[in-house]
């Protein structure tokens, strides 16, 4: 299946010596650098919910979580 446009990101491939496009979720063919992680400031990760929230919603969260599983 091609690659739609937009699946990419971007990096300068220093063996390339240029601006690279490479395939989303995949590392560079020339250099091997990945992807870089995204940041979320001031977001926490909830698990077993797996999404982001804010610091009021993540203690919310895990304090109905102990109490279903009390």
């Amino acid at each position: 299946m091609p690659k739609r446009i937009g699946e990419t990101w971007e990096h300068y491939c220093k063996m390339e010596k240029s601006q690279m496009g490479v395939g989303k979720n995949e590392p560079c063919n020339w250099c091997g650098e990945e992807e870089p992680e995204p940041k979320y400031k001031g977001r926490f990760w909830m698990y077993p919910a797996k999404k982001f929230g804010t610091w009021e919603e993540s203690q919310e969260y895990y304090r109905q979580l102990d109490e279903n599983n009390s």
